[in-house]
């Protein structure tokens, strides 16, 4: 009797351990500088970290800025400073710029963090979507983890999609461009200064789109702007995208392949596939290439390699991210296969999570934890040549 009960009791345990899959690594393509490199060519360094869709992921950023400055055992060098995003006529507040400055107690490292917080920008126009939301909560009951799907991802999240993708655009891109503006002007006090980007999943698009505005002659002010733009360009020295979705956004900046349309109400039916609703749409051809050079990231990648021919965004991803890209197939998308626009990126893959149970994962947690994984931080802050 005691022999099966505890075949019983151990047959559970069993099936559940067996459907415990550990995931493999994924390998790290190409060598890439990190902030110590700039750090030993005695410059100060200043870190940008922005985020995405719906603000920064639990624990992050200051979970990210710790394990960086642990890293490279740096402590803080006096208080921090927090600017207020704010535009006069009409007044709106679009977010806050924090710095913060760090020292080497044993080292000449000085190290200066920004971390840009822009979710103010859109909040209360998401209101609307929320307000509709709470309306229809108040008739009925939902689940509790569809209920934080629903209002973390979908009306917080999407909806910073929606209106990116949409007429707010320049909105969004303001407190970019103040943070961009601001850490330009206190770099100029320091001729031997880098600026490193860390851009988390949309803010890394964001970031691009704020400085290719501020190219855009038919923008007030363009001269000076565009003068900070090649100035803040041309001190970034590295550039981590931590779930890059530039393919995904860009479709947005696609147009038509024709502009006039004929209506063929008359036409006579042709029987193929793809009049079943149930069939699996092929494709047969690639309807639209992007044009990759006249982008936001191809404008930011020329102007960089003007004066640093050799550098690259670096792309980190986990492969079980739902809305992130890898560029590893990248120049099969160029328009012209001889163009400059050959190796914008180099890729690094790496695991937020780590165990599959009964072969399913929390896809949010492989886009989340970026910030709080331990081979993220050392690739930023060493680059890749430790895990060669």
């Amino acid at each position: 009797m005691r022999k099966a009960l505890l075949r019983v009791t151990l047959l559970p345990c069993l099936m559940f351990m067996s459907a415990c899959t550990t995931l493999s690594t994924p390998p790290v393509c190409h060598d890439f500088e990190g902030i110590k490199t700039a750090l030993n060519r005695e410059n100060t360094v200043s870190v940008l970290i922005v985020h995405g869709m719906s603000g920064y992921s639990e624990g992050d950023p200051n979970t990210l800025v710790c394990g960086i400055t642990r890293e490279l055992c740096l402590c803080p060098d006096g208080e921090p400073c927090h600017r207020q995003i704010i535009r006069e006529t009409p007044y709106k507040w679009y977010g806050c710029l924090a710095r913060q400055d760090y020292c080497g107690m044993r080292c000449p490292y000085r190290l200066r963090t920004y971390i840009l917080d822009w979710r103010p920008a859109t909040w209360h126009e998401k209101s609307l979507v929320r307000d509709i939301d709470e309306s229809w909560c108040k008739r009925c009951k939902r689940l509790a983890f569809v209920d934080k799907l629903k209002r973390d991802f979908v009306n917080n999240g999407l909806g910073d999609v929606a209106l990116y993708c949409g007429g707010y655009r320049e909105e969004i891109c303001y407190p970019f461009q103040q943070a961009i503006r601001w850490i330009t002007a206190d770099s100029n006090d320091d001729p031997c200064h880098e600026i490193i980007i860390v851009a988390f999943s949309m803010g890394g698009q964001l970031l691009l789109d704020s400085l290719d505005c501020m190219r855009d002659v038919t923008v007030e002010n363009h001269s000076l702007a565009a003068k900070i733009r090649e100035t803040f360009i041309k001190k970034t020295s590295a550039f981590f995208m931590l779930s890059n979705q530039i393919p995904l956004l860009e479709l947005a900046n696609l147009q038509p392949a024709i502009n006039s349309y004929q209506y063929c109400d008359k036409a006579p039916c042709d029987p193929c596939q793809q009049c079943c609703p149930t069939a699996t749409l092929r494709e047969t051809e690639k309807i639209q290439q992007i044009n990759w050079p006249e982008t936001a990231l191809g404008h930011f990648i020329n102007d960089r390699r003007t004066t640093l021919p050799d550098f690259r965004i670096v792309s980190i991803s986990d492969p079980n991210d739902l809305i992130s890209y890898s560029f590893h197939g990248y120049n099969d998308y160029c328009q012209d296969s001889t163009s400059s626009c050959e190796g914008y990126f180099l890729n690094a893959s790496i695991l937020n999570v780590r165990t599959a149970y009964f072969g399913l994962i929390n896809p949010a947690k492989a886009h989340q934890c970026y910030g709080q994984n331990g081979a993220v931080i050392r690739m930023i802050v060493h680059g890749c040549g430790m895990y060669r």
